[in-house]
């Protein structure tokens, strides 16, 4: 019974905009790795489809799978974007909106 009401009190101390993107993903409040990318990229002020991708691409990063992310690096830094301080999302890398990372945000997807 203990475990249930820590979940509901963990779930209280976590903002609601993070509960939803978590949601959206389809991730579980047990992956701590994951909240805390989408609460780091939130409080910087990232967009959500770059805390969604720089979640999956954390994980690819996380699972020592440079096959998967060399090429979009090298993309990034072809485009002069190596120093955001965040892994931007393809759409927002295409667009040109990408955004310079606060301190917060640091830690996503890096």
């Amino acid at each position: 019974m203990g475990s249930v009401v820590q979940q509901r009190r963990s779930r209280r101390d976590i903002p609601l905009e993070a509960l939803q993107v978590l949601a959206e993903l389809g991730v579980g409040l047990d992956d701590t790795a994951a909240l805390r990318r989408v609460m780091e990229g939130l409080q910087g002020g990232l967009p959500k489809c770059c805390i969604a991708f720089a979640l999956f691409y954390g994980r690819a990063v996380d699972a020592r799978r440079q096959d998967l992310v060399a090429g979009y690096r090298t993309w990034m830094n072809h485009l002069g974007l190596g120093q955001l301080g965040y892994v931007p999302c393809p759409r927002c890398l295409v667009e040109g909106t990408c955004i310079r990372a606060t301190p917060a945000s640091h830690a996503v997807g890096e």
